[in-house]
């Protein structure tokens, strides 16, 4: 899988988006997230890191092996989580 901000996905600019495309990016509020292209693709990496995903060698394909031990909902979130 390749990791990919949505707020940079639909058509980058707003000249080129359609008005159904202007609804769905509205609906989901992603001009608030980071327009830093480079900075996002990193956070969003990291969090996947987190996740239990691992980069394949220097591609941007990321890879989850379902056989080691995977994060629990608590080592993501901390006790956040109501019970």
């Amino acid at each position: 899988m390749k990791p990919f901000p949505l707020q940079f996905s639909n058509a980058s600019t707003p000249e080129r988006r359609s008005p159904r495309s202007t609804k769905w990016r509205e609906q989901r509020d992603l001009e608030r997230f980071p327009q830093d292209r480079e900075g996002a693709f990193k956070k969003l990496r990291a969090y996947w890191s987190e996740l239990g995903f691992r980069r394949h060698k220097k591609t941007d394909v990321f890879i989850l092996d379902l056989q080691s031990d995977l994060p629990t909902a608590e080592d993501l979130v901390g006790d956040t989580l109501d019970p």
